[in-house]
Order: C-alpha cells, then sequence, then structure tokens
C-alpha cells in the first residue's frame, strides 16, 4: 500500500512531503468497491439513527463525515451479508456508537476532567450492558454522555431482539470494551507529568485502536464465539495484538495530516517528532517497517493456531474475518471525507 502527502508540522508549520508504503494480507473474503447507490443507502440508514440519538446540528460536517466512513467501514469490514440487512444496520450503529465515543473521551481529556468523573460516565455505560440500573445520572462537563447512554440502550436492546443468544455471548463484548475504557484511561496519564517511553505510548495506542472491540461485534451478530480455552490462547492473544497494532499503525500513518492540522497527539508517528525529535520520514519508516514486520508475524502465529485448534470451525471464520477487516480498514482512506485530506493514497497487492 503506497501512499503520498504532504503533512504540514508545527510549531514552524513546515510542509514536509512524506512518501512511504507497507503490505497488505490478501484476504479469503472481501466486498467489491460499493457503489454511489449503495452507500448513500447505508448512510441514510445510519443518518436516521444518529440524528435521533445525537445532536447533529451542533457539528454538522463532523456527523456528515463521521457518518461517511462508518458506511464505509462497516461495509469493508462486514462482507458476510447484505448491505440493508439488518445485520448490517447493527454493525454500522455499533460501529459509529464507539469511534463517536472514542471522540468524546479524547475531548474529555482536552479538556482535562478527571478520571474519577469520567469512571462516572463509563460505569453507567458498562450497566446498560449488564442489565443494570437505566436511569442516567448526568456526569459533570461531560454532556455527550446521556446521548452515548441512550443509543447504547437501544443497541443492546437490538441485539437482544436480533439474537436470542445474545446474553451467552455478549461477554467478548463487555470485556474489550472494559479494557478499551481502560486503555483510554491511563493513557490519559501522559497529560499530568512528563511522557511515557515509546513502548508504553505504543501500547496504550493500539488497546484504543479497539479493532478487536469491533470483530467481536461482527462475529457476535453471527452468532458465533470462541472457547475460553481458545481466548486465553498466547497465540490468538498475540494475533491480536497485531491486529489491533497493525490497524492503529496504519491510521497514524494514513491520518498525519489531520491529526497534526489538529493537534491530536494520540498518533505514534506524531509522538516520535514531536516528542522523540525523530524527523518525520524516518518516523514514518519506522512505523511501516514495525507494520511489515508484524503483518509476518501474523501470518505465521495464524498458520500455527489454525493448525492447533484445526477442530474449531469458528476459527477459522474468526481468522477470516480478521484480515477481512484490515484490508477493509486500508480501504477506507482513499475514499473517505474525513481522511481524503491526507493526499494520495494507492491501493496495491
Amino acid at each position: 500500500m503506497e501512499f503520498d502527502f504532504d503533512v504540514v508540522i508545527p510549531p514552524n508549520l513546515t510542509t514536509v512531503r512524506v512518501r512511504s508504503e507497507f503490505p497488505r494480507i490478501q484476504p479469503r473474503n472481501a466486498r467489491e468497491n460499493l457503489s454511489t447507490t449503495e452507500l448513500e443507502l447505508l448512510k441514510t440508514k445510519l443518518g436516521v439513527w444518529v440524528d435521533f440519538f445525537f445532536n447533529t446540528k451542533a457539528d454538522t460536517k463532523y456527523f456528515e463525515d463521521l457518518i461517511q466512513v462508518i458506511s464505509l467501514w462497516s461495509a469493508y469490514a462486514n462482507v458476510s451479508v447484505d448491505i440493508d440487512s439488518e445485520h448490517m444496520a447493527l454493525t454500522l450503529k455499533t460501529f459509529f456508537w464507539l469511534w463517536h465515543t472514542d471522540d468524546v473521551l479524547e475531548l474529555s481529556f482536552e479538556k482535562n476532567i478527571p478520571c474519577h468523573i469520567l469512571d462516572k460516565g463509563i460505569s453507567q455505560l458498562l450497566q446498560v450492558l449488564r442489565d443494570d440500573d437505566r436511569e442516567f445520572v448526568e456526569v459533570e462537563g461531560c454532556p455527550g454522555f446521556r446521548s452515548l447512554f441512550n443509543s447504547l440502550v437501544d443497541l443492546h436492546e437490538s441485539f437482544k431482539r436480533y439474537n436470542s443468544g445474545y446474553k451467552d455471548i455478549s461477554g467478548p463484548f463487555r470485556f474489550f470494551l472494559r479494557k478499551y475504557f481502560g486503555a483510554m484511561r491511563w493513557y490519559a496519564v501522559e497529560r499530568l507529568d512528563g511522557f511515557y517511553s515509546e513502548e508504553t505510548f505504543a501500547c496504550w495506542r493500539h488497546h484504543v485502536s479497539a479493532f478487536d472491540f469491533f470483530a467481536s461485534v461482527i462475529f457476535m451478530l453471527s452468532g458465533h464465539s470462541l472457547p475460553n480455552k481458545l481466548l486465553k490462547s498466547p497465540s490468538l492473544r498475540r494475533i491480536l495484538e497485531i491486529f489491533n497494532s497493525v490497524s492503529g499503525s496504519t491510521n497514524d500513518l494514513l491520518g498525519l495530516t489531520k491529526e497534526f492540522k489538529y493537534g491530536q497527539i494520540d498518533n505514534l508517528v506524531v509522538f516520535k517528532v514531536l516528542h522523540r525529535g525523530i524527523p518525520i520520514q524516518e518516523a514514518v519508516a519506522q512505523v511501516c517497517e514495525s507494520v511489515k514486520s508484524q503483518l509476518t508475524d501474523f501470518l505465521l502465529l495464524r498458520d500455527s493456531i489454525l493448525y492447533e485448534f484445526s477442530h474449531d470451525p469458528d476459527l477459522v471464520q474468526y481468522i477470516d474475518l480478521l484480515e477481512t477487516m484490515m484490508d477493509g480498514h486500508n480501504r477506507i482512506y482513499p475514499e473517505s471525507n474525513r481522511h481524503l485530506s491526507a493526499g494520495k493514497v494507492t491501493l496495491s497487492r
């Protein structure tokens, strides 16, 4: 995958041309490029739900761009169902919910809202998934949590109606969500006193990419689950670490222009440039090389775990899903209004 674009680096606003590439895995399953009609169908379906639960008039462009990229991402990540199916509708809503939640939390940290206050909002969201108290208590300084709460109640009830076994297979959903919230919380510690080492920064960064959460949603909606023995396998855990890491690195590389522009520090390349003093082209090359080596490991681990657990048909579908999602994530950047400012991105094999 090749990319070539200009990046404006603060504080001196120096413009630098960045060129590099990193490999892609060829998935067994992929969707054809969405037609304009198909994309508009997805955007309209998601837009109705978003308009109902969120104040879209407060920032029309933000919501329009997010709805568009979520429509692309949902279609290219979840290729086993029709785009006009109920399964796809739930994928759209859940992907939007998590992506918007990430934005709400980032804004809260930028406002220096203490973690113990954010925990009040986060705990209420997790209560929804446990069928606990449904009466929301306002979180000081975080007006966005009420919309997140109400929309999650709707999602939770929709999951239960869609899949009668939802309560039995929703464990990974809650586990990944708790892990994501935990990573976001500790990620904010950096703002208090100095900076993490690059290794720890990368660890938090890749946890909050939350792609394992996205995968758990699609897998759960399909009625599949993995046994605990498999979930505890060191090989699968490492596969998921790589899955998150590569997906986070893709965003860091192809979202550089946007994130330098808006001063978003949750980016490994930005961290290397602004806090380690590494020239941007060298920083980009380092992250690309990391993606290359991790994908090599992914393929080796994939073959190993499929051999070890060859009796489990769900595992084959799960690994196929991860590969489809990594490839589908690459495909959103040339088409997404949210990322088009990044410049030229060429998908190649």
